[in-house]
């Protein structure tokens, strides 16, 4: 399984870079191509034990996550049509499983990560935007489904990379005190990485 989801992230390359190119110049070939395979293949190693549609709503919130990820770097931008399509694609594979209860749980976990994200926005508008809002409810969505606990250190994981790339470019020079990050890239490399450690 871990094969076919390296060669599915390579075979997805350019439909990826088609959709980063809508929105922001395209990384150099084989970039994005190996990204999205990385990522394949950390969720197929971590929900080995899942059903085939917790799988592929992982697998679809990783594909829709690098192109989020890629165009919020280049233009610090999260786009809806992403936002809404990785949300889509996950509550609708999510549902397929056919469990009402579970997947109950999983719509609260999304709408709370949502709602705290948008609190943020509201406290911090300069450091936090709607794009980020929209992003954490399909990533809170996806951890959910395997409890509130990792939900909360998925939504966690993300504030912690983004604080930790953050002193490592201050230290290094590479932004002044007064610089951005996109926050996008942390929040779904955090979910992605704690559903594939502790789903399943």
């Amino acid at each position: 399984m871990v094969i076919v989801a390296a060669v599915v992230g390579l075979g997805c390359g350019p439909l990826l870079r088609a959709g980063i190119a809508r929105y922001a110049a395209t990384p150099r070939f084989g970039v994005v191509e190996v990204v999205a395979a990385l990522g394949l293949v950390l969720v197929a190693w971590g929900l080995a034990r899942a059903s085939i549609w917790v799988q592929l709503a992982a697998a679809w919130l990783v594909l829709c996550g690098v192109v989020l990820a890629f165009v919020d770097v280049a233009v610090q931008r999260l786009p809806n049509p992403w936002t809404g399509a990785a949300a889509a694609g996950v509550f609708v594979l999510l549902a397929a499983e056919r469990d009402p209860a579970r997947l109950g749980r999983a719509v609260l976990c999304g709408l709370a990560a949502a709602g705290w994200y948008l609190v943020l926005a509201f406290v911090m508008p300069a450091g936090m935007g709607l794009g980020d809002v929209k992003l954490a409810f399909p990533l809170g969505l996806a951890l959910g489904w395997w409890g509130g606990t990792v939900a909360l250190l998925g939504v966690a994981s993300g504030f912690l990379l983004h604080g930790l790339l953050t002193v490592v470019l201050l230290v290094t020079k590479r932004i002044g005190r007064r610089g951005q990050l996109p926050h996008g890239p942390a929040m779904i490399v955090g979910a992605v990485t704690v559903l594939a450690l502790l789903g399943g």
